[in-house]
């Protein structure tokens, strides 16, 4: 199974809750994004992630669960996603 994450603001492909995941799932492929600072650029980022690699669950973070519910396909998990981006 291929799971990716998506960071929340000023994240990166180190953040913690990716890590976990890499340790909790060690038999999957969990891909840590590294989402552009521009709204624009990392919705369009994880939607060429999604069309590429076809995950089976996007897990979002923070500002990655608000770009991660744009997403349309596979199962999204939201953690203390942002609703309304300031």
């Amino acid at each position: 199974m291929r799971i990716g994450f998506a960071h929340g603001l000023d994240g990166g492909f180190e953040a913690p809750m990716g890590q976990y995941l890499k340790k909790y799932f060690p038999d999957d492929q969990v891909d840590c994004l590294e989402l552009p600072i521009e709204p624009s650029k990392a919705a369009e980022y994880l939607q060429k992630y999604n069309e590429i690699y076809r995950p089976s669950i996007i897990v979002g973070h923070s500002l990655g669960g608000f770009y991660t519910m744009m997403v349309p396909g596979p199962i999204k998990i939201l953690v203390n996603p942002v609703m309304q981006p300031a």
